[in-house]
């Protein structure tokens, strides 16, 4: 009777391991009318089949570290905007079309300078604009609160990291690897009547609860010199959210980087009722042992 039991609590572990993984989401799109379109094939929406290529920029700068005395490990702070370039299904989805989706994003971790950056926080809002109203993305305001005009128009998600990683060099410049940057985010909001998936016609903001829907973020990220007026406008949201280094090209303290990269979705199950499952079946072989004692 014991090999009995060993395999109904194997067998509880092996479901809990399944249950946890992801699943990426296939054939979603966006609503840019609000009005919970649940058709793909509208002009009005945003079709993807798995992702959306974004391109942007970024604020970078690394604390607590002098690799003079070989002092190599810190912590370090990142601020960003990004755009959607097109999307795997709309190659012909462009910043000039008739809407824009944009993301404004800071995250900070740990750091070893020849080495990896390991994420720890971070937060990530996505905003819909509309041509002759807000589509202001690489504008340039004198360092006001637009942020490159990422954050204009409306916000249709906000998303908080939990995982990420990245390779610095022995300089604190950003190695140029394909996908070198890749950052995993958990949905805390989305806006309803605008994220549907294309298959089931089912509004994404209705997962419950709304925190496991997960974004990936995968870029491949080069340190250089911003377009004119960009450098100004990222520094000054930066430095509203905490950075004091100076906007110097001035590595490892400080550094701007360009980017392109993808961003996905995908959906997480819901890991109380994993939980629950694994102990009922727990239970289950506790059971078995004790009317077989």
């Amino acid at each position: 009777m014991k090999k009995i039991i060993l395999q109904l609590l194997l067998s509880s572990f092996l479901i809990l391991g399944i249950a946890g993984t992801s699943s990426a989401l296939q054939f979603w799109h966006i609503d840019t009318t609000g009005t919970g379109q649940t058709n793909a094939s509208l002009n009005t929406s945003i079709a993807v089949q798995d992702l959306f290529n974004i391109s942007g920029i970024g604020y970078s700068e690394i604390y607590d570290v002098n690799p003079i005395i070989g002092d190599i490990d810190g912590t370090f702070k990142n601020w960003g905007v990004w755009v959607a370039t097109s999307s795997d299904m709309d190659p012909s989805y462009q910043v000039d079309s008739m809407y824009q989706l944009t993301g404004i994003y800071e995250f900070g971790g740990d750091v070893t300078l020849g080495g990896p950056l390991d994420f720890n926080s971070g937060s990530l809002d996505i905003y819909l604009s509309k041509i002759g109203t807000d589509v202001n993305y690489g504008t340039v305001n004198n360092g006001d609160s637009t942020t490159y005009g990422a954050d204009d128009g409306i916000l249709i998600g906000s998303f908080d990291l939990i995982d990420g990683s990245a390779v610095v060099s022995a300089d604190g410049t950003i190695t140029d690897n394909d996908d070198n940057v890749n950052i995993e985010y958990l949905a805390t909001f989305l806006e309803d009547d605008y994220w549907f998936d294309s298959t089931t016609g089912d509004d994404l903001s209705d997962i419950d609860p709304i925190s496991f829907l997960l974004g990936f973020s995968n870029t491949t990220a080069v340190t250089g010199a911003l377009p004119d007026g960009a450098e100004d406008e990222l520094y000054a949201y930066a430095s509203a959210n905490g950075a004091n280094q100076g906007q110097a090209h001035n590595p490892p303290g400080a550094i701007y980087i360009t980017n392109n990269g993808e961003f996905k979705l995908a959906v997480v199950p819901e890991p109380t009722t994993m939980l629950l499952f694994g102990v009922g079946l727990l239970g289950l072989a506790g059971v078995s042992r004790r009317k077989n004692a």
